[in-house]
């Protein structure tokens, strides 16, 4: 019975003691993850975080016409898996959660659908993984949003991340531009009673160039994942995605559907990249990679 045990503890710690797979990536697979993080992760993500922006100067326009703050919160900011908003001493909002942690709003007293408005956002975000290739524990970000002759410019960086992962994107915004249009998506307000509303968004058009990197991101076959340059050229969409009761369901609609992103991939070797279109329509987007 003792040398059975002695060799079932034996066997645990050799199978404990097992090497992660590494996962051997053609070409084209790699190529195909990248373009779904460029849209995803990078691309979609500026659009939901601009969203809370835009939704605390709707919410401030409310507030001063003495009306209508509450139908703002149940738009923008009732997602009872996030903290609460906080206000400052004038009632408006000061701080929210969002893809980042936490992240605190300073304008300079004009709204954002006005010209002349400058809307400043500071970002923090910890890391859900603390032992990961020394990376800090948490990371700032801070981006800007005004507006001149109908057009707004988008300045600084932003920090991106999917559903709890390991690592982050770090962005940065190099004369990019947008302007903005009003879009309508169906909201599920009460499932219960199962009604649906009608919920006003933005629609955005960029124009302009993002520069992104993985940070300390591995792939799954233990490569860096490659910085990457982008020019937006005319990018337009909003986010479709279906809110029930104010959390969004994941997955589904496409984020863009028209214009186009073009990409240059720096392969983790100064000489070696690739450049790569994407293309959007109505129905999704298609891609290809352009000959060096």
């Amino acid at each position: 019975m003792k040398k059975f045990l002695i060799c079932a503890l034996a066997l645990i710690a050799l199978a404990g003691c097992e090497t992660e797979p590494i996962y051997e990536w053609d070409e084209k697979s790699r190529i195909n993850e990248y373009v779904t993080w460029i849209d995803n992760h990078i691309c979609s993500q500026m659009v939901d975080q601009l969203d809370f922006v835009f939704q605390a100067s709707a919410y401030r326009d409310s507030l001063l016409l003495g009306s209508g703050t509450d139908v703002v919160i149940k738009r923008q900011f009732s997602n009872r898996h996030f903290k609460p908003v906080t206000f400052n001493q004038l009632g408006e909002i000061a701080s929210y959660q969002c893809v980042m942690d936490e992240v605190e709003i300073v304008h300079n007293g004009i709204s954002l659908d006005q010209d002349g408005a400058v809307w400043k956002a500071y970002g923090r975000m910890d890391r859900f993984w603390l032992d990961v290739y020394q990376q800090p524990k948490t990371e700032y970000c801070q981006f800007t949003v005004s507006r001149s002759n109908g057009r707004y410019t988008l300045s600084g960086g932003m920090i991106h991340n999917g559903l709890f992962q390991e690592y982050f994107t770090m962005s940065n915004f190099n004369n990019l531009h947008f302007t903005t249009s009003i879009a309508e998506v169906m909201v599920c307000s009460d499932l219960d009673n199962n009604i649906y509303e009608t919920k006003q968004t933005l629609r955005y058009c960029f124009n302009g160039e993002v520069m992104a990197v993985g940070a300390g991101h591995i792939d799954a076959d233990k490569q860096p994942r490659p910085d990457v340059y982008l020019t937006l050229e005319g990018l337009t969409g909003h986010n479709g995605k279906e809110y029930i009761e104010g959390i969004p369901v994941f997955g589904g609609i496409p984020y863009f559907n028209e214009g186009c992103i073009r990409a240059t991939l720096l392969n983790g070797q100064s000489d070696t990249y690739w450049s790569i279109v994407i293309d959007y329509t109505e129905g999704g987007f298609n891609y290809q990679k352009l000959s060096k």
